[in-house]
């Protein structure tokens, strides 16, 4: 099970930084928006802007200086989150079982996912008709800069958006090995949570072109097309294989205590009493948890318990 170049990379960047994800975050960011403050042409000298409104490309160029930050960001939460999580749910497997699993399957094709973010950026999010591509002409670099920006935004996308799918893949084959704990879920849906959030926080990012005051639908279609559909996966990948073993697992639960409810005597003598109500009581206990793997306790330990030290400290190793 070789581990793939990017994951060793952040690894090694967290166990050797102290605050990795304010540092990439700064260090991501900072270069980016100077470059773009530089030559992008965001603040308009004594010509007028050749983007017709500079509040327009600030906010742009805002956002293509910001996105990248944040997923790197996010990426560096994910991976130091999901040491934390396997630890605990390969408790849960077999020796054997544990052997077998390859928790980095199709990993090596990351470079392909960061091509197809590229792609995509070059087909539909680059409006090439309003940029300019003489050297002589004003606006030639800073046509160069907003392009180089969408093809580092796309770039980042395509590939936190491959590790976290190709996470939850794992996530979901490791479901169907991890002894069933009806009281205690909460890893595999952390996981979901985590990979939604970040689609959720980018998709907040584009609010950034919005800067000048004016609401442009062709400026979100892109991010809203890539973005509900992989919320919507990252949320249930990881978690269906355990929701569907956990109804499987109360079923016959249920219907074993059933058994023994049907087999206890009706008499009422104090020990038959206190059997009777025990087990009426397991059942309506077991009947009560929940099939799926999130609670209300992961959003608290999201946003709150975990924020210092996912956001800013070293984190759990």
């Amino acid at each position: 099970m070789a581990t793939p170049l990017p994951i060793r990379i952040v690894e090694t960047f967290i166990d050797r930084v102290r605050y990795p994800v304010f540092v990439i975050g700064i260090s991501s960011y900072l270069p980016l928006m100077l470059l773009y403050m530089l030559f992008g042409d965001v603040i308009p000298g004594p010509q007028p802007s050749i983007w017709g409104n500079p509040l327009e490309m600030l906010g742009l160029f805002l956002l293509l200086a910001a996105l990248p930050a944040y997923l790197l960001m996010c990426f560096i939460v994910a991976v130091r989150s999901n040491r934390v999580s396997y630890v605990a749910l390969e408790s849960l497997v077999d020796a054997e079982e544990k052997i077998n699993f390859d928790r980095y399957r199709y990993a090596s094709y990351w470079p392909l996912a960061i091509a197809l973010g590229i792609i995509n950026a070059v087909a539909s999010n680059i409006t090439w008709s309003t940029l300019i591509f003489d050297s002589g002409q004003d606006g030639f670099v800073a046509s160069i800069c907003l392009v180089f920006g969408q093809l580092v935004a796309w770039g980042c996308i395509g590939l936190i958006l491959f590790f976290n799918i190709q996470q939850g893949m794992a996530l979901s084959r490791l479901g169907k090995l991890v002894r069933i704990d009806l009281f205690n879920l909460n890893s595999f849906g952390r996981a979901g949570l985590n990979g939604f959030l970040w689609v959720a926080g980018a998709l907040a990012l584009t609010t950034l072109q919005a800067l000048d005051g004016e609401f442009r639908l062709d400026n979100y279609v892109d991010a809203l097309t890539v973005g509900i559909p992989a919320a919507i996966v990252l949320i249930f990948l990881p978690i269906w294989t355990v929701h569907s073993r956990t109804r499987s697992a109360k079923t016959v639960l249920i219907g074993e205590i059933g058994e023994e409810i049907a087999q206890s005597s009706r008499s009422f003598d104090n020990d038959s009493l206190l059997r009777l109500n025990a087990l009426i009581q397991r059942r309506d206990q077991i009947l009560s948890l929940r099939n799926w793997p999130m609670d209300l306790s992961i959003f608290h330990d999201s946003f709150f318990s975990c924020s210092y030290r996912h956001w800013l400290g070293r984190g759990v190793r």
